[in-house]
């Protein structure tokens, strides 16, 4: 049986980021895309509960500038199905190649990452993702040690390795997420490069990573920054998104508690930090 899913799809004005997603998370959504299309821009979020979606429909109903443009539910196997018929491979950065169908397709000199999505999401649309790709391009990872915290798809993972990473671990506390990592590692060939592990798993705590990746909430890097750290080697590398312009102030604050220099970018409402450890 297919499991079926609520969407609600909506655009907002002059609306922060933060209103936004504090209206969102009250549903505890299994994601949120951001989808910008001819000059508009507009958003999708999933829910795995129908009256969780209601209720989120009914706040943003109530903040001046939000439009909802449409509900409805879906079946996963639909959802895949759209995808895989309607996305055009997608270019992020100097080599970095999107494409969201196991078709075979050959790119010279790029990295090219399938994604088939189903119900995790990092498919490199969300402009979090994107900041964090583009950082991990310019990043020289040969030969060392990843940790993803938070996978998703897999698809910042699978970038370090095809980039030459040694070693990769990816982590996830949602079930569906574990799934289509190792799901989407098959279509990488990367399958025999990466551990993909439900939870924070004490297996690895001794361990130390040349480089962490986290697309996270804002809230959940400052909650995982202490640990990261000390999973961090000396001289690594944290590349962290997922928080809005806004609060990138508030990051920062909080990383002067630990050695190290941090450098931003930031596209619209989002930033991306890369921290070097001392």
């Amino acid at each position: 049986m297919n499991k079926q899913f609520y969407f609600l799809k909506y655009s907002s004005k002059h609306v922060s980021p933060e209103e936004l997603n504090n209206a969102i998370w009250v549903g505890n959504p299994l994601g949120v895309e951001e989808i910008s299309k001819d000059n508009a821009r507009w958003y999708v979020a999933y829910f795995g509960d129908e009256d969780a979606r209601d209720n989120v429909t009914k706040v943003l109903q109530d903040i001046k500038h939000v439009m909802i443009i449409e509900t409805g539910n879906i079946l996963q196997q639909d959802w895949v199905g759209d995808w895989m018929r309607e996305m055009k491979p997608k270019r992020i950065g100097r080599q970095i190649i999107i494409v969201y169908n196991i078709a075979k397709t050959r790119h010279k000199n790029k990295h090219v990452i399938t994604i088939i999505p189903a119900t995790a999401f990092g498919t490199g649309l969300h402009e979090s993702t994107e900041l964090c790709l583009k950082a991990l391009e310019i990043l020289d990872v040969k030969g060392s040690l990843i940790l993803d915290v938070g996978c998703g798809t897999g698809i910042l993972a699978f970038l370090a390795l095809m980039k030459g990473a040694r070693k990769a671990v990816a982590i996830d506390i949602d079930e569906d997420a574990i799934r289509e990592t190792i799901r989407n590692s098959y279509y990488n060939g990367l399958m025999k490069k990466i551990m993909v592990i439900l939870g924070m798993s004490d297996c690895f705590r001794d361990v130390k990573f040349d480089v962490i990746l986290s697309n996270l909430t804002g809230d959940s890097i400052v909650e995982n920054m202490e640990l990261i750290m000390k999973l961090l080697k000396a001289h690594g590398q944290w590349i962290f998104s997922g928080l809005t312009r806004k609060e990138k102030k508030g990051i920062a604050k909080h990383l002067k508690r630990f050695p190290g220099k941090v450098a931003w970018k930031v596209k619209n409402d989002w930033a991306c930090g890369t921290f070097t450890k001392k």
